[in-house]
């Protein structure tokens, strides 16, 4: 069994918005369980704090809950998904419940100077003690923490010092990171110009990309901006030497004139990629595939899953 490790950077078309259960029905969730029919190995991978989506149409949930003390919530594009809890009152805690069984996880966070300290509970057992300090802002991981021996995990994450920062942007669930794993950074509302060109390199470091934004940019960007940031990922998919798949959910946009889907477009052929505008590919999409505007229903997300599997020939090389 060959491991990849695939990455998907997207807006709340790839996090799963209208479908009710994201884990199972959104096109990202429907592959994970496709590479889990092929390897054996259900792995979950990074999953934002956000754990819910809300719209107009209802409330989209995550593979975790949770409850949270003293945490608040931002954007900031120098977070791995541009997503960070933040506390910096001792005593504040984020209590996680899994509804899937994983053998471990792992606790996605920020360091920088003068951060702080948070304690770690798996099952109500103190299990690590994270210092978050470090000489630069930069992403950490903190793990493997053990939850094999529960069908539900609790885990809780408690800061322990006193009036210095903690962030929290993610966590990850695996039952084997031996076998291949697939790492979705979609977020609600995301914009690519928002990421800083660190966190788009750090993204692009995988076997695989699942380029899956510019949705949102095509509405509320500005095209150099957008142009720059394209110019980024080309840069650090060809150093890292990704197999790259463009998909371009830019529903309604002339795909002759529109800067974004060109832009889209230019990607894939400089990075030797696969492009794939899905309002074009799957006749009838745009009339009965989607739920708003935005968002496919889950026989869209069907749809997409089925035919980026198929041009990707994904379940053939993991």
């Amino acid at each position: 069994m060959e491991r990849k490790v695939i990455s998907v950077l997207g807006d709340s078309i790839s996090h799963g918005a209208n479908t009710p259960d994201i884990p199972n029905q959104s096109y990202i969730g429907i592959i994970k369980h496709k590479i889990a029919e092929k390897t054996g190995v259900y792995n979950y991978g990074f999953t934002s704090l956000e754990y819910m989506i809300f719209n107009d149409n209802g409330q989209y949930w995550e593979v975790h809950t949770l409850k949270n003390h003293g945490f608040c919530a931002f954007k900031d594009g120098r977070c791995i998904n541009a997503y960070k809890l933040m506390a910096y009152e001792k005593g504040s805690y984020v209590d996680i419940t899994v509804k899937d069984s994983f053998r471990e996880a792992y606790i996605y966070y920020q360091s920088d100077k003068n951060y702080g300290v948070f304690e770690v509970y798996a099952g109500g057992r103190l299990v690590m003690t994270v210092d978050s300090g470090g000489e630069s802002y930069k992403m950490k991981t903190a793990g493997p923490i053990d939850i094999s021996g529960f069908d539900s995990a609790d885990i809780k994450i408690k800061v322990i010092s006193e009036n210095m920062p903690v962030l929290l942007s993610g966590m990850a669930y695996y039952n084997d990171r031996s076998a291949t794993e697939l790492n979705n950074y979609g977020l609600s509302g995301l914009c690519l110009c928002e990421l800083s060109d660190n966190v788009i390199d750090t993204i692009c470091n995988a076997d695989i990309v699942f380029f899956s934004i510019g949705h949102n940019d095509s509405y509320f960007a500005d095209g150099e901006a957008f142009t720059a940031k394209i110019n980024t990922a080309a840069e650090s998919i060809k150093k890292h030497g990704a197999q790259v798949y463009v998909n371009d959910f830019c529903w309604f946009s002339d795909p002759d004139k529109n800067h974004f889907k060109l832009e889209l477009k230019r990607l894939a052929g400089e990075t030797g990629g696969v492009y794939t505008d899905y309002a074009a590919e799957l006749p009838g999409f745009l009339e009965s595939g989607l739920s708003d505007w935005a968002h496919p229903t889950p026989q869209g997300h069907a749809r997409i899953a089925e035919l980026l599997l198929s041009k990707s020939k994904l379940l053939e090389n993991v």
